[in-house]
């Protein structure tokens, strides 16, 4: 190895050859490592928040759980670099080198990855929040489950890109997923602005609502819905209200299902919105609305006067996933032709 760190009070490596070094957990706060060679090193919860690191070297380095907020990673190689957990809250890393990178459950929030190559990378769980995503090449990356609130994305390069479940709500709402990097930036929108919501033609809408309690137990029974739904051309949205009460779902309700072609709505353990599911069914733009029960609960008597409603299908109970999958596929299917009959 060349210049080697002697001490933690030296600031400048700039050019220094640290490859292999073990960092691990060091303080390395605010040093400039401009340009440096810092291939294969252990950076692994190290403290690089400040730090200079523009055109570095940091090509198959371990960064698992550093931070790295505020630092400038412009134009740095970090090309199948392991920055799993990873903070990187306001880093400049405009036109950096993340080919191959593992960025899954990593923090970008308001961080600036403008033209910054992502192909193959892994951002499963990332957080991309307030993020600057303009002509970031996403090419075979997967972008499943992560985290675009606020995000700012043009001119993205997304072919072959795996963009499943992306979450559009901020932390602390009900989660609103959606298929999709661009799409999901759209939804954003159309649940801030209801004006735009009023200019969009429902009943050409392949979108497809998802509504339920989806604790984590009962994920497999989201993703399986999701699936179907994919497999039968229509865009999955989902809104899991979890542990939040109708009264804050019910603006997200109202706008996603404006905009809906069909809704499927689980029904376990979801008594709690009754009086929101009526605002959807008693439109006067009927939506078809497939309503399913697990097990053997028992139906609330608060959907017994929703039956009225011509849109509102039968409760179908199940208690199989995989016979619950097949059956909608029917569903969908005869949902399909009804609303190619009313409009």
């Amino acid at each position: 190895m060349g210049k080697e760190i002697r001490t933690l009070n030296e600031k400048n490596f700039s050019g220094a050859n640290l490859i292999r070094a073990s960092l691990s957990g060091a303080d390395l706060r605010g040093m400039n490592f401009y340009m440096a060679h810092l291939t294969k090193a252990n950076l692994s919860g190290a403290n690089l928040t400040g730090a200079e690191l523009g055109n570095a070297d940091l090509r198959g380095a371990d960064l698992r759980g550093a931070k790295l907020g505020e630092s400038i990673l412009y134009r740095a190689n970090l090309e199948e670099a392991d920055l799993t957990g990873a903070r990187l809250c306001n880093a400049d890393l405009r036109g950096a080198n993340l080919n191959g990178a593992d960025l899954s459950d990593a923090d970008f929030g308001v961080a600036d990855l403008s033209a910054a190559d992502l192909r193959g990378a892994n951002l499963c769980g990332a957080k991309l929040m307030g993020t600057r995503l303009v002509a970031s090449n996403f090419q075979k990356a997967n972008l499943t489950g992560c985290r675009i609130h606020s995000a700012l994305i043009w001119n993205a390069k997304l072919k072959d890109a795996k963009q499943f479940n992306i979450v559009v709500t901020p932390p602390g709402e009900p989660v609103v997923t959606v298929d999709g990097l661009e799409v999901a930036q759209f939804i954003q929108l159309l649940l801030r602005n209801k004006q735009l919501r009023d200019m969009v033609d429902p009943a050409a809408s392949k979108f497809a609502l998802i509504l339920g309690d989806f604790t984590s137990e009962r994920t497999k029974i989201l993703d399986g819905i999701r699936n179907v739904l994919r497999d039968g051309n229509y865009v999955p949205r989902s809104l899991d209200f979890g542990k939040y009460g109708s009264r804050d779902i019910k603006d997200s309700l109202s706008a996603l299902a404006h905009i809906a072609g069909l809704v499927i709505a689980d029904l376990t353990n979801a008594g709690n919105i009754a009086q929101e599911l009526e605002h959807i069914v008693s439109e006067p733009r009927e939506i078809p609305f497939i309503p399913l029960l697990q097990g053997s609960e028992i139906e609330h008597e608060a959907f017994e006067h929703l039956k009225r409603y011509t849109s509102l299908g039968e409760i179908h109970h199940y208690t199989d996933p995989e016979e619950l999958y097949r059956s909608l596929d029917q569903d969908i299917a005869v949902a399909a032709r009804w609303v190619k009959r009313i409009n």
